[in-house]
C-alpha cells in the first residue's frame, strides 16, 4: 500500500495474480485515476482454491475474488496468459468475457529458437547416456499443485530403470515430495530446487 504513490508515475502497471487480491489495487487506480495495467495470470482464483478444498464455492472469499476479477479481467488493458489452455478455461468458464486482451505469452523457451540438440551441462550429458527416457516437471510444489498424483506415478515408474524423472522447484510440498521418494526408495528421480 505504500508503495501506490510510485505507481502513480508510471503510464503502465504490470501485475501478477499471487496473491490474489494483489490485483485490486491497480484496478481501483485504473477505476479512480485511469491508470492503464495489464495482469499476468498464474493462477486463476478462485478457482484453484474451491478445486483443493481451501475455500467453497459461495463463501466470503469466493464472492470477494469473483468480485475482483469482474473488475480485473474486464478493466486491464492486457490479460497474459501462459497457454492457450488457461485463456480458453477463463473464456469457456466466463472468467473474462473479452478474448480480444487476452495473450498467451509462455514463460519457457520458444522450441523454434533451438538450433540443435547438444547438451552443454555434464550432469545431463551423464543422464541423457544412462536413460532412454528422461521426464520433467519443472514448477512450483506449493499448497495448490497436486503432487500427490505425481508421487503416486513416481511409485508406479520406480522399476523402470530406463526411465529417469528430473523434478525441478521449490514450495510448500517440495519437502513432502523428496520425503516420499526417500521412503519408498525411488532411485529413478532426481531433485532440483530452483
Amino acid at each position: 500500500m505504500i508503495n501506490i504513490p510510485k505507481m502513480l508515475k508510471y503510464d503502465q502497471i504490470l501485475v501478477y495474480s499471487n496473491p490474489p487480491i494483489l490485483p485490486l489495487i491497480p484496478d481501483v487506480l485504473h477505476r479512480l485515476l485511469k491508470k492503464k495495467y495489464s495482469f499476468v495470470v498464474y493462477d486463476i482464483a478462485p478457482d484453484n482454491a474451491i478445486k483443493t478444498g481451501a475455500t467453497r464455492p459461495g463463501s466470503m472469499i469466493d464472492k470477494l475474488m469473483r468480485y475482483i476479477n469482474r473488475h480485473v479481467y474486464k478493466n486491464a488493458e492486457n490479460v497474459i496468459v501462459l497457454g492457450t489452455e488457461m485463456k480458453n478455461y477463463l473464456l469457456n468458464h466466463q472468467i473474462s468475457k473479452n478474448a480480444d486482451n487476452i495473450h498467451v505469452i509462455p514463460n519457457w523457451y520458444d522450441m523454434r529458437q533451438l538450433q540443435d540438440n547438444r547438451i552443454y551441462n555434464d550432469t545431463f550429458k551423464a543422464y541423457r547416456e544412462q536413460y532412454d527416457k528422461i521426464l520433467l516437471y519443472s514448477g512450483n510444489m506449493g499448497q495448490l499443485q497436486d503432487m500427490e498424483t505425481l508421487i503416486s506415478f513416481l511409485k508406479l515408474n520406480k522399476d523402470q530403470s530406463q526411465t529417469l524423472t528430473i523434478l525441478c522447484g521449490h514450495g510448500k510440498k517440495f519437502a513432502d515430495v523428496k520425503t516420499a521418494i526417500e521412503d519408498h526408495r525411488i532411485e529413478n528421480v532426481k531433485m532440483f530446487e530452483f
